[in-house]
């Protein structure tokens, strides 16, 4: 009698490779699928048309909003949504191909927004007026934080 081995024991290798390229191939048009319905599916850039006073109204320890209130009102209105506001320019330091900006709305000792932004912002001098557009991503109990800023103009 005469055993024939078959090919997954005579070239175990070369099946492994087989297989994996027969799920690859299926499975590429699921991931297509699914990188062309999340890319619709993200949420569109969104500006709150508030100035700075306006939103700080809400968010100052003089406000009549519980801290909790505060929070839910940030989460639902302004996390990850833009604004666009102009305030003194405080300081601007470079890392890494980013700036952090400190911008003062109110005239206080400490800085009332800080964001990042790729502008390079080290040629503006500080005190200048600066008109800005920024996601705000947190809010602490005096400074409102952003990301994915952008200098509109100064002067």
């Amino acid at each position: 009698m005469v055993v024939h081995d078959s090919f997954v024991v005579r070239k175990p290798l070369e099946f492994t490779l087989i297989v994996l390229l027969i799920i690859f191939v299926l499975l590429l048009p699921v991931y297509f699928y699914t990188k062309h319905t999340n890319a619709e599916k993200k949420a569109p850039d969104v500006l709150v048309p508030e100035t700075y006073s306006e939103t700080w109204y809400y968010f100052s320890p003089d406000s009549d909003l519980s801290e909790s209130d505060k929070r839910q009102m940030f989460r639902i209105k302004y996390e990850n949504n833009f604004v666009q506001w102009t305030g003194s320019l405080r300081a601007c330091k470079p890392l890494a191909g980013l700036s952090t900006l400190s911008i003062d709305e109110r005239g206080e000792e400490s800085s009332d927004v800080l964001f990042t932004t790729q502008d390079d912002c080290t040629m503006i001098p500080v005190g200048s007026q600066v008109t800005y557009k920024t996601r705000l991503v947190d809010w602490k109990i005096m400074s409102f934080i952003g990301k994915d800023g952008e200098i509109l103009s100064w002067g």
